[in-house]
């Protein structure tokens, strides 16, 4: 995600493009009073459950962009109760308030207009159209305003919306790696032909001609040795194009280090976000490529290197020739560590002088929360349990640092930071909420020595 964090003027093409979503919006909203009217006459008590409604979904939208943690406190609501709009009663809409007290509305005009409305807040999980399952990072958010009209009729509006968020208890499992059947036939394919290349003809033919008793290979076995070593060359030729971009913008970003007028730290500011959000990219594509990889290296290549022979003979053979690829897959784990690690310091180095005084005030709370989630994979892949301690505490100095500064001015944005301190609290806490992240990290840190038991298993007549 790239944050434009310079301030800019206003272009014509925007202003433009802000009057055309005026227009749909204002066309949306007339077509939703009059097919939500049914044929009756709106009132101003409907467009006052309408701003209830549409003041409450804002407030969500903007506590979830600040607090992530927001997503449980949705979960847990439910079916949420019914309750009034007015004298605070209702949490969802405490944050209209008189300004000059600070106090929920309990009496003037605004008191008389809201006092018959009443809110209720639901939410649930989407189903999944396919498995009937509930799907665990989506919810639906129905926001219910009803009142009581001057005819005594009993009247409601309802607005929705889905969401999406990760659940504190989605932290402790290891992550889904979603593909599509488009991305698996293009994998199924690509090993094929990486495989039917290595051996010089097809698979058929290759089986054909290499069977010998008991030593027969199949095209299950020689198709997956084909996707591991494809998605390891591809894993290997995305790593190169995230470094080939960093090292064209550290280039350009060096010049101008040493000039840093206005315009100049403008330029290296954002030079340096980019960079800072590559490296980050970069240890994510990584992971998921080594993650994806998992079961095939559990299920197959120490087996099938092992025992060369039940690849056929031609293959068994040319077994030396795919040892650097399983080079490959050690040097990709080991990049993962180095790439978070420059992540984590660029980003840092974005909050220091002379780049910390060029972002924007209001951008910062989205800013800091990533340096804080880079700290965090940061310091979660640590095994060494001092070292990991060492790192959580300058954690939680950055995260009281950030509270201290936000606490009046971001209250969404200082109730996340409130909960990252208690989940700080200790290693064993924090590791225990992020399980899932440590179980992926603790596999990819193993890969290196795994994929030298693999080497050595390979017997020696092979490696000739």
């Amino acid at each position: 995600m790239i944050i434009d964090m310079n301030k800019r003027a206003v272009s014509l093409l925007e202003v433009l493009f802000s009057i055309a979503i005026f227009v749909m919006s204002f066309a949306a909203l007339f077509y939703t009073l009059q097919s939500g009217a049914r044929g009756a006459t709106f009132t101003d008590e409907h467009f006052s459950a309408m701003f209830i409604a549409q003041k409450v979904l804002e407030d969500i939208n903007n506590k979830l962009a600040d607090n992530p943690y927001f997503f449980d406190e949705l979960i847990r609501n439910g079916e949420g109760e019914e309750l009034q709009v007015v004298d605070g009663k209702s949490p969802w809409f405490s944050k209209l308030e008189n300004t000059d007290t600070g106090d929920p509305i309990a009496t003037g005009p605004t008191y008389r207009q809201l006092r018959n409305f009443t809110l209720q807040v639901s939410s649930r999980f989407v189903e999944d159209p396919v498995t009937k399952e509930a799907v665990s990072n989506l919810l639906k958010i129905n926001i219910t305003v009803r009142w009581l009209s001057r005819e005594n009729r009993e009247k409601d509006y309802t607005i929705a919306q889905l969401v999406y968020g990760n659940s504190v208890d989605l932290l402790k499992q290891p992550p889904k790696i979603f593909i599509s059947d488009e991305k698996k036939a293009e994998i199924q394919q690509g090993a094929i032909t990486t495989i039917e290349s290595i051996l010089g003809e097809g698979l058929e033919e290759y089986i054909a001609t290499n069977s010998y008793g008991t030593y027969s290979p199949s095209i299950e076995s020689l198709t997956e040795l084909g996707r591991l070593v494809f998605l390891s060359r591809l894993m290997q030729a995305d790593d190169k194009k995230f470094s080939d971009k960093i090292d064209v913008l550290d280039k350009l970003l060096k010049p101008i280090m040493g000039n840093l007028d206005l315009e100049n730290s403008l330029k290296a500011t954002e030079l340096q976000k980019q960079i800072a959000e590559l490296y980050e990219i970069r240890s994510v594509s990584l992971c998921s490529y080594l993650y994806f990889m998992k079961s095939i290296i559990d299920r197959n290549t120490k087996y099938s290197f092992s025992n060369p022979l039940l690849l056929g003979l031609p293959l068994a053979n040319k077994i030396r020739g795919l040892i650097p690829e399983l080079d490959g897959i050690s040097d990709a784990a080991i990049q993962v560590s180095v790439s978070l690690a420059a992540a984590e310091q660029s980003f840092l180095t974005l909050i220091k002088p002379p780049f910390s005084k060029l972002i924007p005030r209001r951008k910062e709370p989205v800013f800091f929360k990533k340096i804080i989630s880079i700290q965090k994979i940061g310091t979660l892949k640590i095994i060494d349990d001092s070292e990991a301690r060492f790192h959580l505490n300058l954690l939680k100095t950055n995260l009281k640092d950030f509270h201290n500064r936000y606490s009046p001015v971001y209250p969404n944005f200082s109730d996340y930071l409130n909960t990252e301190l208690e989940v700080c609290s200790t290693l064993e806490n924090f590791r225990k909420t992020h399980e899932g992240i440590v179980q992926v990290f603790n596999y990819i840190q193993t890969l290196p020595d795994y994929m030298n038991e693999i080497k050595k298993s390979v017997p020696k007549e092979y490696l000739k």
